[in-house]
């Protein structure tokens, strides 16, 4: 599944409620991994309400896993998705031990059949669709700080605008592995290697204007 990644370790996240006008929006429990039909439960200060959440679709890799210590827990985080002609942007987390899902807010754009994958509490997405066109960016989330960054390319290095690539994280060399994909025109097999460690991130990423 794109845009989803497994993480063990700690979560504080506030409480996000602008992203849904409707209601008061503070837990999410949902019994749904992409493609299956769920409900969300928002609490409101005196009542409960339910709704439905529509099938999600449209997504290949939307999870990441992680290791902590044994106090930590471990957590499914799905980033984005599609259903229909409609692309999110939500930031949802299951508790692997609860099966308790909350809502932990937005990207700051939609996306779907991007990759993601998780280095060091932080989670890489790259490429996708926004609906209008293919893309060719790469952004980290950081787990702590949650912020996001952006990659800032070389003068001469070129990326293609693509779908469904594959992305992997090889915690020895500190290298992030992204390779294949699908463009406007062909299917992809190149390889791009991208060092992810704390210097190249300062050197290679720029903090994203929201």
């Amino acid at each position: 599944m794109q845009g989803t990644v497994a993480y063990k370790g700690r979560l504080s996240f506030p409480e996000i409620q602008q992203e849904l006008p409707e209601k008061k929006e503070k837990t999410v429990d949902l019994n749904f991994i992409s493609g299956i039909e769920a409900k969300k439960k928002g609490e409101d200060e005196e009542k409960e309400e339910e709704t439905k959440v529509e099938e999600v679709s449209g997504s290949q890799e939307v999870a990441v896993i992680g290791k902590g210590n044994e106090k930590d827990g471990m957590f499914l985080l799905i980033f984005g998705g599609r259903h229909g002609e409609d692309f999110s942007q939500e930031i949802l987390c299951l508790d692997l031990e609860t099966l308790e899902w909350k809502y932990l807010g937005n990207m700051p754009f939609t996306i779907c059949a991007h990759s993601c994958e998780l280095a060091n509490e932080k989670v890489f997405v790259f490429a996708g669709t926004d609906g209008m066109q293919f893309l060719d960016n790469l952004y980290y989330y950081d787990l702590k700080s949650k912020c996001w960054f952006v990659y800032r390319r070389g003068k001469n290095e070129e990326i293609f605008p693509r779908i469904a690539a594959s992305m992997s994280y090889n915690p020895e060399r500190k290298e992030l592995l992204i390779f294949g994909g699908c463009s406007y025109e062909d299917e992809l097999n190149e390889t791009k290697i991208l060092s992810v460690d704390n210097d190249s991130l300062k050197k290679n990423f720029q903090p994203l204007k929201l």
